[in-house]
């Protein structure tokens, strides 16, 4: 009760200007506040705050134990999904600019990596906290294809379809060169994720050949997509 009254408090007297307080310093305070178990009206308060500074937050800190009984995940990630909602309504109201999305969707792809191998987190809330985000928030969408491969691994009874509801979170243009090599050998991904992935590739590849340089290890890269795609094809008939 004591450390209840003490958190509801501190909450209570914080100064109201948005950058006032560091927000890992309230994710912390945020954490004691729910195993202590504060009332919601102080939770939302201390969630409307870590929103609007999202941007600044570190993944250690952002990665919050559930304490309910009722959640099957250790981590809650229900939680984080709201932070990304509300800032991103806010960041599109305010039009601040994209570095702080583009902050926020390096910070999601990280903590979807860490939270992807409880056995525990479903598709559902995988898919509700990458989905979170704008598509234009991801500057590469390698990130997202670790977080997503991760799962995979973790979650080796996906049927066929649940895994390409996984997939289609990525955009294949979107991977670096190294990437997209991965994704192609990837065993865990559906035939036509990778052939998604090797017809983007192919396509960089064609737009940037450079001419008047070597083009051994883009000819190189290029055998080795099109040896993979014919490989593909043949699983696919």
């Amino acid at each position: 009760m004591k450390k209840r009254f003490f958190v509801e408090t501190l909450v209570g007297v914080l100064p109201p200007e948005k950058d006032s307080i560091p927000c890992n310093f309230m994710l912390r305070l945020l954490r004691t506040a729910n195993m202590v178990g504060v009332e919601p009206t102080y939770r939302a308060e201390l969630e409307k705050r870590i929103s609007w500074q999202l941007d600044q937050a570190s993944l250690k800190e952002l990665m919050i134990p559930s304490f309910s009984h009722t959640f099957g995940t250790l981590l809650d990630v229900e939680l984080v999904t709201r932070f990304v909602k509300r800032f991103v309504s806010l960041d599109e109201a305010a039009k601040s600019g994209a570095a702080a999305l583009i902050k926020v969707a390096k910070l999601v792809d990280s903590y979807l990596a860490e939270a992807a191998v409880d056995a525990n987190l479903s598709l559902s809330e995988f898919d509700d906290l990458a989905s979170a985000l704008p598509s234009y928030a991801r500057a590469t969408d390698d990130g997202l294809y670790r977080a997503i491969d991760i799962y995979l691994k973790a979650h080796p009874g996906l049927t066929k379809r649940e895994r390409k509801i996984l997939c289609r979170l990525i955009d294949s243009r979107k991977l670096s060169p190294e990437a997209s090599i991965h994704a192609a050998q990837n065993e865990r991904l559906p035939v036509r994720a990778v052939i998604q992935v090797l017809f983007a590739e192919q396509t960089k590849l064609s737009r940037h050949v450079d001419w008047s340089g070597p083009l051994i290890a883009t000819g190189a890269r290029t055998l080795q997509c099109w040896t993979i795609l014919e490989d593909a094809f043949q699983t696919v008939k």
